[in-house]
């Protein structure tokens, strides 16, 4: 392994360490039926990346219905901004949660020091207050990321010291104000430490701070897993004798016959893109996550295979499974990662979700702070202001209604050939 990455990952990875989960495990949700969740941040989160893949699983994988999102990035924003803005930018959806993601920009790419920590702390604390003023019921407040380039310079290296710093911070300030907490930071540090064994030159994107796919799937995941999502997706179990099948909400059997299965699914598993050897897809960090079997478990399971193994098809693709494994239940997710059946549906959702999160952008950071600003030079104008305030917002819901629309009904067979 690559010294250099060894001196960064070592001390990130000291607070993971004999933990089984890479992430706080909840045994409760904390979403209701319906929530908007706001996604806050600096420009990490204006990227539109881990934002529109949390979109994407709450809208296609459902961890209970009607989930929509909010993008509230902002480029160069420290963690007061996400209060100071929400007045104006916020406010105006009603959001029932909120998740925020600081930290990169309030170090100013600097060693830790005091003034800089009580600023942190200061604006973290301001705007959990803020957002419970505003009415949001659920604020998730994550560690920061961290920066991941090929060529670890010494700055770098220090600058995570300074960012795994703002992580207990804020850990401990989300305990004082009784919200939740998830370590973005830790869980990155781990699948970074995994990657880096595997290819020393292992990075998340070219400069180490905006990140390519594969670390806002990191980044995704961490929000998803402290949001209390379980994972379930779905399961379709075949009894292969009896000529049945059977599927949990959301799988509707539509026929079972001689080891072929008709399935129509409103609930699709998370599909994952890219070149499964580019270490900045989500095709291939999922090596080093466990974003299958914490949140994406798409379980099929066969009974009454004859002989001790069987070939499954599904889509255009086929694979062996030994029977004792098909029993027992296998992921599908995870098995047919690169191409399956939901592939072309998902990516259709995420083009949607995608066209709403870049007009979110363009309405809360310059519309809304516009609108504002006109409001304090022209208050006489301010039933006009306030008639262009809700024309935008209404276009941003007509195109989060349109992505929450693009989620039809994927018709798939599955079928199950035992082998000798």
């Amino acid at each position: 392994m690559n010294p250099r990455a060894m001196k960064f990952i070592l001390p990130s990875l000291l607070a993971v360490l004999g933990v089984a989960s890479l992430a706080p495990l909840r045994a409760d949700l904390l979403l209701k039926p319906n929530d908007l969740v706001a996604v806050t941040g600096d420009s990490i989160t204006e990227q539109k990346r881990y934002s529109v893949l949390i979109e994407d699983y709450l809208l296609m994988c459902q961890p209970t219905t009607g989930l929509n999102a909010l993008q509230l990035g902002s480029g160069g924003a420290g963690a007061y901004v996400g209060g100071m803005r929400a007045p104006y930018n916020l406010a105006p959806f009603h959001p029932q949660v909120a998740t925020m993601l600081y930290g990169m920009n309030d170090g100013q790419y600097q060693a830790l020091n005091e003034p800089m920590a009580a600023g942190f702390r200061k604006g973290t604390t301001d705007s959990i207050e803020t957002y419970k003023k505003l009415g949001v019921r659920t604020i998730l407040v994550s560690s920061p990321t961290c920066i991941c380039v090929k060529g670890q310079t010494a700055d770098q290296v220090m600058y995570n010291h300074t960012l795994a710093a703002f992580g207990d911070m804020a850990k401990k300030i989300a305990a004082d104000e009784g919200v939740a907490f998830t370590d973005t930071h830790g869980i990155m540090a781990a699948v970074i430490a995994k990657g880096v064994a595997a290819d020393p030159n292992y990075n998340l994107g070219p400069d180490g701070v905006h990140q390519e796919w594969a670390g806002h799937l990191i980044m995704a995941y961490a929000m998803l897993k402290g949001l209390g999502c379980d994972g379930a997706i779905g399961t379709i179990t075949v009894d292969l004798a009896a000529n049945a099948a059977t599927g949990t909400p959301g799988q509707k059997i539509v026929s079972a016959q001689n080891g072929t299965v008709q399935v129509e699914s409103t609930r699709y598993p998370f599909c994952f893109t890219g070149d499964p050897q580019d270490p900045q897809s989500t095709l291939n960090v999922i090596n080093y996550l466990p974003f299958n079997d914490d949140l994406n478990r798409y379980i099929l399971v066969v009974k009454g295979v004859t002989g001790s193994k069987a070939k499954v098809t599904w889509g255009n693709t086929s694979k062996e499974f030994s029977a004792a494994d098909l029993a027992k239940g296998v992921n599908l997710a995870a098995a047919f990662a690169g191409d399956n059946p939901f592939s072309a549906a998902f990516a259709k959702v995420n083009d949607a979700v995608t066209a709403q999160q870049t007009d979110e952008v363009g309405l809360t950071k310059y519309w809304l702070g516009g609108i504002k600003d006109l409001q304090s030079s022209l208050p006489s104008q301010g039933p006009v202001l306030d008639q262009i305030t809700q024309i935008g917002i209404k276009e941003r819901n007509r195109l989060a209604q349109a992505a929450a629309a693009a989620v039809v009904p994927v018709d798939h067979t599955i079928k199950i050939e035992p082998e000798p």
